[in-house]
């Protein structure tokens, strides 16, 4: 059955003020069954733009319409020290009052769940940052670098799941240096930088 095309968010010449320079103008609509992949050089934005879309930020200027099912994998993730990743896992889920998503399954072995957070590699790390976004079943998720550290394994496992997300008709929205990653029909490439 395929996915009615129907906005999910959308971003109407935002600006956004930071410390160092305002960024912005954007404007970007984001489809139900559609990918934007994120690209641009460091600093010119992806970061805060996904901030920005997930509500933790807002616009200096312009319009953005935000759908209220949405999630975040950000990048850095600094994981507190001590907890170990099933207290995590449990703690959102309890938060979100739903059970843990197949996606935490496919990402994280036993072995990780009982671990520290802290005492992860950055592989590890970076599989629970991205399972734990698609916990409570988000329409849009917003990953940032969600490829960074992993193995050839661990890019196939993110790359299905969000590819299923999409196909389920989720949407996603990446920041990327790794574009080539994302290549696929359901795909559309926007660029973060200065026109």
């Amino acid at each position: 059955m395929p996915v009615e095309r129907v906005a999910v968010t959308t971003l109407t010449d935002v600006t956004v003020r930071t410390e160092h320079n305002p960024l912005g103008p954007w404007s970007l609509q984001v489809l139900a069954g559609e990918c934007v992949a994120l690209t641009g050089n460091n600093g010119v934005g992806k970061s805060t733009l996904l901030r920005l879309l997930c509500g933790r930020i807002q616009p200096a200027s312009g319009k953005a319409t935000l759908h209220p099912s949405r999630s975040l994998a950000p990048e850095p993730f600094h994981p507190p020290l001590g907890l170990r990743t099933h207290e995590l896992i449990g703690h959102l889920c309890r938060c979100v009052g739903t059970v843990a998503p197949a996606a935490i399954t496919a990402l994280c072995t036993p072995d990780v769940m009982a671990s520290r957070l802290d005492q992860l590699s950055r592989g590890e790390l970076k599989r629970v940052v991205v399972a734990q976004a698609f916990i409570g079943h988000p329409t849009l998720l917003l990953l940032d670098e969600p490829l960074e550290g992993l193995d050839r394994e661990g890019v196939a496992l993110v790359t299905a799941l969000v590819h299923q997300h999409i196909d389920g008709g989720g949407c996603a929205i990446i920041a990327t240096h790794r574009s080539e990653s994302w290549a696929h029909s359901h795909t559309r490439f926007f660029s973060v930088g200065v026109p």
